[in-house]
């Protein structure tokens, strides 16, 4: 998930079901227990079409009206992604 190892006893975030502990993960599959029972991920941590599972909670800012220096930093961010 995201370049990293997934493995046995890593804690994960899923963003609706809160924190959670991986049971198993293999190349296709990985298999979380949460409070409620559990879920299996694919490999990137989507859940049907939906990405749900990351190492931890992401943070999400409300975007603000267009704004064309915070659209030059996202592009910055993307290039830099592209070639690391």
């Amino acid at each position: 998930m995201d370049g990293h190892p997934v493995k046995q006893g890593d804690f994960v975030h899923d963003i609706l079901l809160g924190a959670g502990v991986v049971k198993w993960a293999d190349a296709s599959q990985i298999l979380v227990s949460f409070g409620t029972g559990e879920i299996t991920y694919g490999p990137e941590g989507h859940y049907g079409a939906a990405r749900r599972l990351y190492w931890s909670d992401p943070i999400y800012e409300a975007p603000p009206k267009r704004d064309a220096k915070r659209e030059l930093i996202q592009e910055l961010i993307r290039t830099v992604r592209r070639h690391v």
